[in-house]
């Protein structure tokens, strides 16, 4: 028998920690075909001004959601498991989740325990509550993995000398894909500044890991784009961003 698996993805890093879960599920005798699903929020009256088109704002909405989706998809195509991907273009994300399970004959939802929902982009944790409340199918939820637990004195893990290795074999596995989230202000000369400053910084950084914007403006609206320019996500430039944008602005997609 093969179960037909929900994955709601929102392109946060726990998302991929949800796909790796579903992969491990496989790997340990479960049969099952997934779908990978994003429910996006009503457009912004912003979004809506700026496309103008119709077809251009629809075209917009299902970019994001094919990109929010994209890294986690990579982790079931990877391994070679059955999927698809299913796309909500605009409603609650509860909502669209249940419509789901019942237009794709859903026989489970795995979803991620994060601080904010995996259903859409903005949304809050309620969402993920509220569908694990209502689902007419077994909702079963994923953490992000714990950090290493102390000594039982309190102290940090002990390093031993098996730990170590020659610093000339030493490697730094930097990530892959990255997004920083700019919110937006009222201030043009603010927002002008942190934009030079962003700019300047992935010219000094240049590297191979793609960068991912996420520019926000509190009930607003929330654009995601694409930057050209690749970076090295070192411990410096991780620094930097959280000095132009804030603490917790950035965030690994993919490794």
């Amino acid at each position: 028998m093969t179960l037909k698996i929900l994955l709601p993805l929102d392109g946060t890093a726990l998302s991929l920690e949800q796909a790796r879960f579903a992969i491990r599920l496989c790997q340990s005798g479960l049969n099952a075909h997934f779908v990978a699903a994003n429910v996006q929020e009503p457009a912004s009256f912003y979004e809506v001004i700026t496309a103008r088109d119709p077809t251009q704002l629809q075209q917009m909405v299902i970019g994001t959601a094919q990109e929010l989706v994209a890294p986690a998809v990579a982790l079931l195509q990877g391994a070679g498991l059955p999927h698809e991907v299913a796309i909500v273009e605009e409603g609650d994300p509860v909502q669209g989740m249940l419509e789901l399970i019942e237009s794709e004959g859903c026989d489970m939802v795995i979803i991620g325990a994060h601080p904010h929902s995996l259903l859409a982009t903005g949304s809050t944790r309620s969402s993920a509550l509220r569908l694990a409340k209502v689902a007419p199918v077994p909702v079963l939820s994923v953490r992000a993995p714990a950090p290493p637990e102390p000594d039982e004195d309190g102290a940090p893990p002990k390093v031993s000398i098996q730990d170590l290795i020659p610093l000339e074999t030493a490697r730094v596995d930097l990530p892959s894909l990255i997004s920083i989230r700019v919110w937006v202000r009222d201030d043009n000369n603010q927002n002008g500044g942190k934009a030079q400053e962003l700019t300047t910084l992935f010219q000094k950084k240049q590297g191979s890991a793609e960068v991912r914007l996420r520019l926000e403006k509190p009930r607003d609206f929330s654009v995601i784009m694409d930057v050209a320019q690749k970076v090295r996500p070192d411990k410096e430039f991780c620094a930097e961003v959280a000095r132009i944008c804030g603490p917790e602005s950035l965030e690994v997609l993919a490794r």
